[in-house]
């Protein structure tokens, strides 16, 4: 057995098993090595799962990290024929460096990692600086890297604003969809559509999205009155549904920054209807059962399955903005919606419209049936005292 401190200068994993009972700790590894295209990533919470994984595989993993009783499973993995690496993750490495236990094993103890973990102890350890760099959706000539957004997000240059939602039966402001903008000191202003493919292809939008949670909680604090029973939309990418202690991880933010869970809607793809297996399903019960509402937006009626959707916890559908943007000269658009509307009551789903931008499409859509309403007709995404302000007049 070979102890190595300096190892994995260049990742190869094909297989990892991490033994961790933190969803914190373990959304940040699952994201880290997702968006390093690691595919085959199992995440469990305890030794007796442990062992029921690694026999699952034939005790054929590239790597194993663990914190929880790490004595138990190398004793374990010593008695296998387990071939592979192994990382301890622990509060003070420095304190276990020593252990006698690592210099009988068999298999290739790696060293440790200190928690709580952050994307440069994961880094130093792995070595991923030139993998994660110039990472840009189609070559963007702003040329955003993972360093770059990771320093606007620990020196909290991303900004959030609401676009009010309107309830059309009675044209009360019930929530808002959260916008995230990035105010760079020396790029200028950068459009999500920049920073966004960045932020999952490096695994931060995990980072950007707890970091998105706190300013909402401090927003729905220093609002008030005016915030109670407002329901706040955030974007939840399909990459994070993979995550399967991503429930308890939210739930554990949510607690941490002092705001119900309740309090969240989480937007979700349409797609996701053509992806839908079992670990996403019971992700996305694990998320309802936490409290959170869950929305399927970007829908229309040749994308989805109304059947799939039925079987899953949603409360809402957001109409494509493109299909409610061409009502007024498009025959189709105005049949999509009047079908969406009809089999959405049909299984007892409430139905927005996204991008509404006149008043005729506003008063169509609303003789059409939705229940809420939301685009620029209504209001362009504001700072959340404009949103405290507005209400507070409004109550008035």
């Amino acid at each position: 057995m070979r102890v190595n401190e300096d190892a994995h200068k260049m990742v190869c994993y094909q297989s990892l098993l991490i033994v961790e009972d933190d969803p914190r700790q373990s959304c940040i590894l699952f994201a880290y090595f997702q968006s390093m295209r690691v595919e085959d990533v199992v995440i469990v919470g305890s030794i007796n799962e442990a062992r029921k994984a690694l026999a699952s595989k034939g005790n054929s993993v590239d790597l194993i990290i663990c914190s929880a009783d790490h004595k138990k499973l190398t004793e374990h993995l010593d008695k296998t024929d387990y071939q592979g690496s192994f990382i301890l993750l622990n509060e003070n490495p420095d304190s276990i460096k020593n252990m006698p236990n690592w210099t009988d094993v068999k298999f290739d103890f790696e060293g440790t990692l200190k928690k709580p973990l952050t994307k440069r102890i994961l880094d130093e350890k792995f070595s991923l600086e030139k993998v994660l760099q110039t990472v840009s959706k189609n070559n963007f000539e702003s040329n955003i890297t993972a360093a770059d957004l990771n320093n606007a997000i620990l020196n909290d240059e991303i900004v959030t604003l609401y676009q009010p939602r309107l309830d059309l039966k009675t044209g009360q402001i019930i929530g808002a969809k959260a916008h995230i903008r990035w105010h760079s000191p020396e790029k200028g202003f950068v459009s999500p559509i920049d920073f966004l493919p960045v932020a999952e292809k490096t695994g931060l939008i995990f980072d950007l999205t707890f970091s998105t949670i706190a300013n909402i909680a401090k927003d729905i604090k220093n609002g008030g009155q005016y915030w109670l029973g407002l329901k706040i939309a955030i974007s939840l990418p399909l990459a994070m549904l993979k995550n399967p202690h991503l429930a308890d991880a939210l739930k554990e933010h949510m607690n941490l920054v002092g705001i119900a869970c309740s309090s969240i809607s989480l937007e979700i793809d349409g797609d996701i209807t053509n992806k839908i297996g079992s670990s996403l399903d019971l992700c996305l019960q694990k998320l309802a059962d936490a409290g959170f509402e869950l929305i399927l937006k970007n829908v229309c009626s040749r994308t989805v399955d109304f059947k799939i959707i039925e079987a899953l916890p949603f409360t809402e559908l957001n109409i494509d903005r493109s299909v409610v943007n061409n009502i007024l000269t498009d025959v189709r658009s105005q049949e999509s919606i009047r079908t969406i509307i009809a089999l959405a009551r049909k299984i007892g789903l409430r139905v927005a419209a996204e991008g509404i931008e006149t008043q005729e499409i506003f008063d169509l859509v609303k003789e059409m049936g939705a229940n809420y309403a939301q685009g620029y007709f209504i209001s362009k995404p504001l700072p959340a005292a404009y949103i405290t302000h507005t209400l507070g007049s409004v109550a008035a």
